[in-house]
């Protein structure tokens, strides 16, 4: 198996491909050792027309302005004048992107580790397409990082200083990305990713209401490290009590239980 079509991801494994793509997890136990995390995840019936308990967000259809409300459309426009939009080298978010996720980080909720500086350049290290995001008098506002995946683009991390929300930077920055990879590079499919198992996030509602972006249901499969599986076994009648206890470690551990919950619910509903 080649390790380089995985990657980790908060002691975990995913696969370094697009969701439609088969993976090969035929040798996953040893890579599981090897890279010491706790569990593979993949998914296989990618955009199966059946509802699901798991799904990414995407869209593959008209990108257009006027495929969108005149609500949406007005507010792309205020985006539009307020933002510039464009590709950047990701050497401008090494150098001025930390004071932006850090601003962004104090409105999240739910369990997400806070990254120090060291952190969060080491993650940069990782092959990323890269926008930025600048205000009128060309301050550094706001960025995007991507990964393409053979013909479908990964909307992997948008962050924002939350202060400039009023100027509609996200408006602008999701029709211009979905207009260069749709539109010009061709890709099946954009996506922010599968359904948000560890923090709230609103982005996704955004996305289906205002930007025409769809449930892409799938199933989802899991393969733990030898050790770990028998604790999640264990607990897993537990889980919801793990949820109320107001400190971290126990809400990773109700994340982690609720993802095995989705899993035996793929099971139950494994024919597409």
């Amino acid at each position: 198996m080649k390790t380089n079509f995985w990657r980790k991801y908060n002691m975990s494994l995913i696969p370094r491909l697009a969701p439609y793509v088969l993976v090969d997890t035929k040798n996953i136990i040893s890579l599981i050792k090897s890279n010491k995390v706790l569990f593979a995840r993949w998914v296989t019936n990618f955009d199966c027309k059946e509802k699901r308990p798991f799904w990414y967000v995407i869209k593959d259809n008209d990108t257009n302005i006027n495929s969108y409300s005149s609500n949406t459309r007005n507010q792309i426009r205020k985006g539009l004048k307020n933002c510039h939009i464009r590709i950047i080298n990701k050497s401008e978010i090494k150098k001025n992107g930390y004071n932006i996720y850090k601003a962004a980080f104090k409105n999240y909720k739910g369990a997400q580790k806070f990254k120090s500086k060291k952190e969060f350049l080491l993650e940069l290290k990782d092959k990323f397409h890269c926008w930025g995001i600048y205000d009128k008098k060309n301050n550094f506002i706001g960025y995007a990082q991507n990964r393409i995946l053979n013909d479908f683009c990964d909307y992997s991390k948008i962050k924002v200083f939350p202060k400039n929300l009023k100027e509609y930077p996200y408006y602008a920055l999701l029709y211009e990305m979905n207009k260069y990879y749709l539109d010009e590079m061709k890709l099946k499919y954009v996506s922010n990713g599968t359904k948000s198992i560890s923090h709230q996030t609103n982005i996704q509602e955004l996305l289906i209401k205002k930007f025409n972006f769809r449930k892409a249901y799938c199933n989802l499969h899991i393969m733990y490290h030898p050790i770990i599986k028998p604790i999640i076994y264990f607990l897993f009648p537990m889980r919801k009590f793990f949820q109320y206890i107001p400190f971290n470690i126990f809400y990773n551990i109700y994340t982690v239980l609720y993802q095995e919950e989705i899993r035996r619910e793929s099971i139950k509903l494994n024919r597409c």
